[in-house]
């Protein structure tokens, strides 16, 4: 058993109305990354491109952790949108 089968079990456990959702992802084992980021992903850099879409109704930064700065960055430039952090562990 691994610690993620472990884990679900002990959640299951201890709360029992809780939903557990998985996912695996199999991205790094294609040729074209599974889920083709290139169509949705910004390039290295490209901070202010997200920042100038049209008709945005949230900002998002994806992974969270590691770019804790652009987090700060974007809620004080944008106050008025909802902001979502998204990070996985693994």
């Amino acid at each position: 058993d691994s610690p993620a089968i472990e884990a679900i079990r002990l959640l299951r456990k201890n709360f029992p109305s809780l939903l557990v959702a998985c996912d695996v992802c199999l991205c790094p084992y294609t040729s074209h990354g599974h889920c083709d980021r290139r169509c949705y992903q910004l390039p290295p850099g490209a901070r202010g491109l997200a920042l100038r879409a049209v008709d945005r109704d949230l900002l998002m930064v994806k992974p969270g952790t590691p770019y804790l700065d652009i987090v700060r960055e974007v809620k004080n430039k944008h106050p008025e949108l909802p902001l979502a952090v998204y990070h996985v562990s693994g």
